[in-house]
């Protein structure tokens, strides 16, 4: 016995005995969970990702709601307890609970195949064949951070937007799937979405969907150029996201406008991907799209960038070759006024009458995605187009390259910390002011919407003097500002919207603390010296802390906003309010503001205004130093 068992074929057969007994035993559920809890693995920072936890003061809690997205009862708050849970439905005795937990949650379970000893055979490691399909289509797909820019006059746009694509090799990119986060709903009005989105009242999800579906939405319908992130994510990375997402299909979560919203959700789909990214604990507790684009940047992941124009853009950028006024002929092209014999004069150059003809195609396909044509009349002018511009020849194919501005990951951080000093009505002050989001118009353009101006709870503080206690001075809730230019191929209304408290003078000796809802819209256009001028009306409603208690009134806003290329960008302006009810006065401000950009996420403005405010009149003067964060 003892010689047979000193012989290589008996170390062979007391091995694969040991090893089949070792294997039995690291398949045993109770073996496993023991395990598990001596590595402490629920702890695990990957662990918590998969789960979409959040550290809080009682402890991890998952922001996920949908229940489905647990097998333990409290797993939402229990990262144990959906530990153990999935370890004991993946290697219990019944195969059909092993064969669903593999099928319902493949990243847990490839995870805690890694980390544990288990089997080859264990249900951990068995591979269900509906995953590994999607998985083998997605094999070679490479992972691209997409940026909708912002669209002013979608609530839900104000930021922009971030979306994931899965792109396979010899695939078309527009046929690509995109990965979507966003709110579930149908409501058009802005208002209601805004107060929805912002309290959590919308369920959101995780969706994927050709990309030229949201091309077609982005930069047809919307007008907006979308930036294309590639990522630097390595095959063994995708098949984690992809994992991942397998989970995610058809889970609810609550929706918030400025936390739990498109970009910060995406952020645990990067983490999912590459474990020790953690994307998702560095951000702050609000999110928008450009922070995505920034964390994503500073963590190495991003390798390269491609620019998508919009239909709008293309318009534009056409229309800048041609004089005035064969734009006019190509919007009389495109409305069937006329035909395009008719319409170009017959000194026209034969490249002239291609761009023209080029130009007119353009703009009826964006009359087309915007619905202002049926599909019978657009067809018909459409062909009418073509037909005349077959017989042009090609243009030069330099003609329709646009040119790509700034990619938005250049322009400013979202945050901004000021220091200002000057004086009002002759006394001295120094202010400090905190903006958590997002740009304002003397801010550094680069990156940004031309024009647009988004301020979220914005609070200011001032003192005047040594001595003197430090006054509140104003909160901003919300300021936006859109001075989209008109032309003759789109029509945008500007508008205008604040909501905020201010402490502020009212027609008399004292500056009144209230609330205030101020808005308007009205019309831009650039002028031929170079900016934006714009005229809007002047609606203004203030409620509590005046004598009255109230004040309404109306009037109008007209201003100048130099050209933002270059360091400097002046901005003129002037205001008339004539208050009707509740305190009775006039308001009349003029003013005019500079800014100078010594970097990227540093500025200096320098603001002289004259303002006569009921019976009373009086200069302010005022010197800041912003810096973005």
């Amino acid at each position: 016995m003892t010689d047979h068992w000193r012989s290589p074929i008996g170390w062979i057969l007391l091995a694969a005995v040991l090893l089949a007994a070792a294997g039995r035993a690291a398949c045993d559920p109770d073996a496993l969970v023991a395990q598990a809890d001596t590595l402490r693995l629920h702890e695990h920072p990957y662990w918590l990702t998969l789960l979409h936890c959040r550290r809080g003061l009682a402890g991890p809690r998952s922001l996920i709601d949908d229940p489905a997205f647990f097998l333990a009862r409290d797993g939402k708050t229990d990262p144990w307890a959906e530990m153990e849970a999935v370890l004991r439905a993946a290697t219990g005795d019944c195969p059909d609970e092993r064969d669903w937990a593999a099928c319902r949650f493949p990243a847990r379970c490839a995870w805690l195949a890694e980390r544990l000893d288990c089997a080859p055979d264990c249900g951990l490691r068995k591979p269900c064949p509906e995953v590994e399909e999607t998985v083998a289509a997605l094999a070679s797909a490479r992972v691209v951070l997409a940026f909708p820019t912002a669209f002013m006059n979608n609530p839900a746009s104000l930021f922009g937007h971030t979306l994931i694509l899965l792109r396979g090799n010899g695939r078309s990119p527009l046929l690509s799937p995109a990965v979507n986060y966003a709110a579930q709903t149908r409501e058009t009005n802005g208002l209601v979405f805004a107060f929805k989105g912002i309290f959590g009242l919308y369920p959101g999800y995780y969706s994927a969907m050709p990309y030229h579906q949201k091309v077609l939405e982005y930069s047809d319908f919307n007008q907006r150029d979308v930036w294309e992130y590639e990522t630097n994510l390595q095959p063994a990375e995708v098949r984690r996201l992809v994992l991942h997402l397998w989970e995610l299909r058809n889970t609810p979560s609550d929706y918030f406008f400025f936390d739990e919203n498109c970009s910060y959700n995406l952020l645990y789909l990067f983490d999912a991907a590459r474990p020790g990214l953690d994307l998702a604990g560095r951000a702050r507790p609000w999110v928008i799209p450009l922070d995505t684009l920034k964390l994503a940047k500073q963590a190495g992941l991003l390798s390269g960038v491609e620019y998508r124009p919009s239909k709008a853009t293309r318009v534009h950028h056409i229309a800048s070759q041609l004089p005035d006024g064969l734009r006019r002929a190509a919007v009389t092209i495109a409305d069937s006024q006329a035909a395009p014999e008719q319409a170009l004069p017959p000194e026209t150059a034969p490249a002239d009458r291609a761009r023209t003809l080029d130009l007119a195609a353009e703009y009826l396909q964006c009359r087309r995605t915007r619905d202002e044509l049926d599909r019978q009349e657009y067809a018909k002018r459409f062909v009418k187009v073509l037909s005349a511009r077959s017989r042009l020849g090609q243009p030069e194919a330099s003609d329709y390259d646009i040119p790509a501005p700034a990619a938005p990951d250049r322009g400013h951080d979202s945050a901004r910390f000021s220091l200002a000093g000057g004086c009002e009505d002759g006394r001295g002050f120094a202010e400090l002011t905190l903006r958590p989001a997002y740009h304002d118009l003397l801010d550094p353009g680069t990156g940004y919407a031309d024009g647009a101006e988004i301020r979220f709870l914005e609070l200011a503080l001032r003192s005047y003097g040594s001595g003197q206690p430090v006054e509140f001075t104003r909160l901003d809730i919300v300021r936006i500002l859109s001075l989209s230019p008109r032309d003759r191929f789109f029509r945008p209304l500007s508008w205008r919207i604040e909501a905020g408290i201010q402490r502020d003078w009212c027609g008399d000796e004292e500056r009144h603390r209230f609330f205030r809802l101020r808005g308007g819209a009205g019309w831009t256009v650039r002028v031929p010296v170079g900016g934006l001028a714009y005229l809007t009306s002047d609606l203004d409603g203030r409620v509590g802390g005046l004598d009255d208690g109230m004040s309404l009134g109306a009037g109008v806003l007209a201003g100048w906003l130099g050209t933002g290329e270059g360091r400097w960008r002046p901005h003129l302006y002037a205001r008339v309010t004539r208050y009707v009810l509740g305190d009775e006065h006039d308001d009349l401000e003029a003013g005019a503001a500079l800014r100078y950009t010594l970097d990227p996420d540093t500025a200096v403005t320098v603001h002289v205004a004259q303002r006569a405010v009921g019976d009373k009149t009086l200069g302010e003067f005022r010197l800041a130093l912003h810096r973005f964060f």
